[in-house]
């Protein structure tokens, strides 16, 4: 029956009939007791991983005007997330869990519908193989060859978004941004990463710095044109004396052309 449907498709895939598919992520943002070094935090975290199964996703550690900061994202089983953040919660190496942000998404359906679409679409593979086999001229190969890798195409596609999910549910993310203590925490203004609060500050030092440029072109283009105006205005008066004494010497030269020389006798 449907029921019975329902469970083959989940088993299709390695998943049984009752398993949900959870996508667990958590972000944590920690200051660390004082005296302790940001290295030898991030090497706790790493063990805190490794105790639960987990591994290490990625890591770095930097420092700014002084202060160390490090940030570290670890992958666990998704049975054993909620310890494995218990644990760094309470480790002896944190001093303070300043932010701490967790988020769950469902993806049961998708998974279970990816599975069903790939299992029409391997019926669908396996049909036009057949009609490969025996198709008999070299239009029907070639059309058939073009049907048969779309399918494959989206086959690939739908698996790999399958190995995606299955990864994403099988092992949970965590996130931990660690600061030395004493340091004004970004949780406390707008619970940003104090790198991207650097970023931030740069764009607005350099919109503002732009900003700046144009206005002072502006002011100087518009300072240029008012001091050229009473030179336009004197250069204006020269051309139009010129042009009435230009008519007049056209005027002098015509009277004097129409008198003729014996006029005076």
């Amino acid at each position: 029956g449907q029921a019975g449907d329902l469970d083959a498709q989940r088993n299709a895939v390695g998943g049984s009939p009752a398993e949900q598919r959870i996508i667990r992520t958590a972000n944590v943002e920690v200051t660390v007791r004082d005296g302790v070094a940001i290295g030898d935090a991030l090497n706790q975290v790493r063990s805190i991983s490794g105790a639960h199964g987990g591994y290490i996703l990625a890591s770095n550690s930097y420092t700014d005007d002084q202060y160390e900061y490090g940030s570290i994202t670890l992958r666990v089983p998704a049975d054993q997330f909620d310890q494995a953040l218990a644990e760094l919660r309470s480790s002896d190496v944190v001093g303070k869990v300043e932010h701490e942000e967790t988020s769950t998404q469902d993806v049961t359906g998708e998974f279970i519908d990816n599975a069903s679409r790939l299992r029409a679409l391997h019926a669908t593979e396996a049909r036009f193989l057949e009609l490969l086999s025996e198709a008999s001229n070299l239009d029907n190969v070639l059309r058939i060859e073009y049907e048969l890798q779309t399918v494959r195409s989206e086959i690939e596609t739908i698996e790999g978004r399958q190995q995606y999910l299955d990864t994403m549910t099988t092992y949970s993310t965590i996130t931990v941004a660690l600061s030395q203590s004493g340091i004004p925490q970004i949780a406390d203004v707008e619970k940003d990463d104090p790198f991207l609060l650097r970023v931030l500050s740069d764009s607005w030092d350099n919109a503002s710095g732009a900003m700046e440029s144009l206005l002072r072109a502006t002011l100087t283009l518009t300072l240029v044109a008012i001091a050229m105006i009473p030179a336009a205005i004197v250069l204006l008066l020269l051309f139009r004396g010129f042009r009435a004494w230009q008519r007049r010497s056209e005027r002098r030269q015509m009277a004097a052309a129409t008198v003729t020389p014996g006029s005076g006798d």
